[in-house]
């Protein structure tokens, strides 16, 4: 178990973990639209919707690189592990530990409404494609012309009026 880490810049690390809390603060209010969006069928703000969040995911990982740069200049894992060993040796400032905590917290919430909106996205791609497989197969059925211009009835090519 760690006991301290003083050559652990702690502003450093407290300014990483606040910034990434109030990046995955913004990320998570995008899931929770984009979650309001399909679930309401207002899809047309999708696209601007998926074009934030992957602004917000690569401001987050870049925020955990340089984390994880500086938990391991101190000879610390990376990730999760690292910077909650670093908390609960106590080397963070109070604030930062409470920051930390809603962190992980909000990273949990974010996980599962990621899980979640990509449910609902694989639902409404599922009845999309029944949608588009019944309009296909009612096209093929339709009413179509021949190349005499005559009215034919489906595949059998049929003209109608014609026994």
């Amino acid at each position: 178990r760690i006991r301290h880490h003083p050559a652990v810049p702690a502003a450093g690390i407290a300014a990483l973990i606040s910034a990434e809390l109030g990046v995955l603060r913004e990320f998570v209010d995008v899931l929770r639209r984009e979650q309001a969006a399909l679930t309401d069928g207002s899809t047309d703000s999708l696209m601007g919707l998926a074009e934030e969040k992957v602004r917000h995911a690569e401001h987050i990982a870049s925020l955990h690189r340089n984390r994880d740069a500086l938990l391991h200049s101190v000879g610390l894992k990376g990730g999760r592990e690292g910077i909650q060993a670093l908390g609960d040796a106590g080397s963070l400032p109070i604030g930062a530990q409470n920051e930390l905590v809603t962190l992980l917290e909000l990273a949990k919430e974010a996980r599962s409404l990621n899980e979640l909106n990509g449910k609902l996205v694989n639902d409404r791609l599922q009845h999309n494609q029944k949608a588009l497989n019944a309009l296909t197969s009612a096209a093929q059925q339709s009413t179509i012309y021949g190349p005499d211009g005559h009215t034919q009835i489906g595949a059998a090519g049929r003209t109608l009026g014609s026994a």
